[in-house]
């Protein structure tokens, strides 16, 4: 009834429970304080380590939201099923086979009365199926189980102290074993809920999906010369033939942002060749970074197209320069211009050969690369470095 009276004015909007709701609060203003004391606190080379593990946390958060801690839930509810189901049998066990006294007593004063009404409240649950001797302890056999250490057990009645044992047993079944049982089968609820709604358009499956639904054979006989200037690649799944170069038969179109110092320094010929055998396609090229207008004016024309999943926009930029805060910058201002779930591509390539070829970076470059764009918390941002030796 709470959780709906919040739900109803805005307070909470996600269907789980009010306390996890209050843990998903707790633990973002945990991260809020870490990420504050991250700043001052650690030195810059663990810094970026840290920056990337937070990163890569919110984008798994992204990814499968709350399917990763369900299992684990329900485990931990199943074990307490059991540890709950053996403690209520070995009660029942000690009871039926030996003669137990249950009595009460408290150094805090309070009378048989409030202890009544506690007692009472407490069986609210099962009282209405059972009678009140059985349900719980009657105030006449409450004031009759209290003991007093200076006066001993002696002067007890015996269906006084014995008044209790049902009600022990009623509150171990239904507060200890019934709710972890609840608790469980809500967990593999959410869990298969969460399976449903769990997000299959991130950029790693899409492209696995790409490579899944792409023809791996061709069916189209070909002639013997074809055959014998046929490229085969094992290392791709991309047998049909395009000019001599193998591609995907379901091309996805790519607009292909170059830094301005690649696109002065290189031969893109090679590189969209290199492309086309990784399933892309790029149907339109532009500058990026040359100065402050022209990028504001190539992010206004992005924002104009309206690129939605269906189209990637791939950046060529080179991996032995330093990801610096001007590059950060423009990748924030692309997703702002273009949808959330938009693939964005980083192609790194290394330094230029004297042919003016593409080279492939360095692992180490590609390493500090991949570590600062985990750190942006983009579940649709990925790297894509250059692979010379499959492109030749």
């Amino acid at each position: 009834m709470l959780r709906s009276f919040l739900k109803r004015f805005g307070i909470i909007k996600q269907s789980f429970p009010l306390t996890f709701r209050l843990y998903t609060i707790l633990t973002a203003r945990l991260v809020s304080r870490f990420q504050q004391r991250l700043r001052t606190a650690v030195p810059g080379s663990s810094r970026t380590t840290y920056q990337q593990a937070l990163g890569l946390a919110k984008i798994v958060h992204y990814k499968y939201g709350m399917l990763l801690y369900w299992p684990l839930f329900s485990i931990s509810q199943g074990t307490l099923v059991g540890f709950n189901a053996g403690l209520l049998g070995a009660t029942l066990f000690r009871v039926t086979t030996s003669d137990l006294a249950f009595g009460w007593q408290s150094t805090i004063q309070f009378s048989s009365e409030a202890l009544y009404r506690g007692v009472k409240m407490l069986a609210l649950p099962w009282s209405w199926l059972f009678p009140e001797d059985i349900a719980y302890p009657s105030l006449t056999a409450i004031e009759g189980s209290r003991i007093i250490l200076k006066d001993g057990i002696y002067h007890l009645a015996t269906q006084d102290l014995v008044s209790w044992w049902p009600f022990l047993l009623l509150c171990l079944l239904v507060y200890g074993l019934l709710f972890r049982i609840l608790l469980t089968i809500l967990s593999h609820y959410y869990q298969r809920r969460c399976l449903g709604n769990i997000r299959l358009d991130s950029t790693d499956v899409l492209s696995v999906m790409r490579r899944m639904q792409s023809p791996i054979v061709s069916t189209q006989a070909a002639s013997i010369d074809d055959r014998r200037s046929m490229v085969t690649d094992h290392t791709t799944d991309t047998p049909v033939e395009d000019d001599g170069v193998a591609v995907f038969s379901d091309q996805f179109p790519l607009l292909l942002l170059i830094a301005y110092d690649v696109s002065n320094q290189y031969d893109l010929t090679p590189f969209i060749s290199f492309l086309q055998q990784r399933g892309f396609t790029v149907e339109e090229q532009e500058i990026m970074m040359r100065d402050f207008p022209s990028d504001q004016s190539l992010l206004a024309r992005i924002e104009g197209k309206k690129l939605d999943s269906s189209v990637g926009v791939f950046l060529l930029m080179e991996s032995w320069m330093p990801p610096i805060g001007e590059v950060f910058g423009f990748i924030k201002k692309l997703r702002a211009a273009v949808l959330g779930s938009t693939p964005i591509y980083i192609g790194l390539v290394g330094k230029p050969a004297d042919t003016r070829r593409f080279t492939s970076p360095l692992p180490g470059d590609c390493r500090i690369w991949k570590q600062k764009l985990d750190a942006l918390s983009d579940p649709f941002l990925k790297i894509f470095p250059y692979s010379e030796d499959e492109n030749s």
